[in-house]
């Protein structure tokens, strides 16, 4: 039987840097799966196991690899660098004989339809790699804007037919009440990308590393 092939990433890039980070400040579990996840919702939990599983930081089973382990366990450039290698390995069809500092969006679109992806999943694609290459310095075309991969944001309000425009909340699952919360967790839970700006995702960091180095369980 062959093996199946897996589509590129196309969750939120800032949602595997925070996984990432918050990995780096607690114990690395044996196995990820959706039981250290808790405090994601389902559909961001299949999104973003796919995607370590793409770029090829946990096996099929769901085991952390060398690659992962590296990538928490680096800091400031030599994450970079660590990031960089994984994007260059991962995404062949991008590196090998294609120009990607010179690539129009239009033949970056191409490239990721040629794997398979289609529809609002390729702009989606397109913006989760474009992301993590802007995170490891690799040279990109100046022809690709990070903004022309973003989808426009629907006004919120009554619409003309009544109805209410304004998004449901997301539905998180919560953590198993048996096991209590730690404090990585319950930080990790206030990320959220879409209302934070860099300079707060940072600030949180900072103090999770703190506890840690003062010998607080986290």
């Amino acid at each position: 039987m062959a093996e199946e092939k897996l589509a590129p990433p196309y969750l939120s890039y800032r949602t595997l840097r925070n996984y990432i980070e918050a990995l780096s400040v607690t114990p690395m579990p044996d196995r990820i799966d959706r039981t250290v996840l808790g405090n994601l919702s389902g559909q961001v939990q299949t999104q973003l196991l796919n995607a370590l599983r793409y770029l090829g930081l946990i096996t099929d089973s769901g085991n952390p690899t060398e690659s992962l382990r590296k990538l928490v366990t680096t800091e400031g450039d030599d994450r970079k660098k660590m990031l960089a290698q994984v994007l260059r390995h991962r995404y062949p069809f991008l590196f090998s004989g294609f120009n990607l500092q010179g690539a129009t969006p239009g033949q970056i679109r191409e490239r990721f339809e040629s794997e398979g992806v289609s529809g609002d999943t390729t702009r989606k694609s397109v913006g989760f790699f474009l992301a993590a290459a802007k995170d490891a310095e690799i040279q990109l075309s100046p022809h690709v804007r990070m903004r022309a991969m973003k989808k426009p944001r629907r006004r919120q309000g009554i619409s003309a037919n009544g109805n209410n425009d304004s998004p449901l909340p997301p539905v998180v699952n919560p953590l198993p009440p048996e096991r209590p919360r730690n404090v990585s967790e319950i930080l990790f839970e206030l990320l959220d990308p879409d209302q934070m700006d860099e300079t707060e995702q940072q600030a949180i960091w900072t103090l999770l590393r703190y506890l840690k180095k003062r010998g607080v369980r986290s």
